[in-house]
């Protein structure tokens, strides 16, 4: 799929027209992660924006056991922040 047509998918870039939505793009960088591959955690740099093409990514917090507790599993046009998501990890 490509960046310009996952920015019409995303529902706070729908109204955007078409040269906003060329400026929004030229901001994605594609990323390509393997199976089991932790892509962030709570405790690094937290910036960053992203949006499942393919596959899943699951979400978790790991309890003070070590065992993960699931919270959410994104699916291809699933959006999420890391600033929100290590936030609320944060805060609790």
């Amino acid at each position: 799929m490509s960046n310009y047509i996952c920015v019409q998918c995303i529902n706070i870039f729908k109204d955007l027209d078409e040269k906003e939505r060329s400026d929004v793009v030229s901001f994605f960088k594609e990323e390509k992660h393997e199976r089991g591959e932790t892509i962030f955690t709570p405790y690094e740099d937290f910036e960053n924006f992203y949006m499942v093409d393919s596959g899943e990514v699951l979400l978790y917090e790991l309890s003070a056991e070590g065992k993960k507790i699931i919270i959410d599993i994104l699916k291809p046009g699933d959006v999420f922040l890391t600033f929100l998501w290590c936030l609320i990890l944060r805060l609790g």
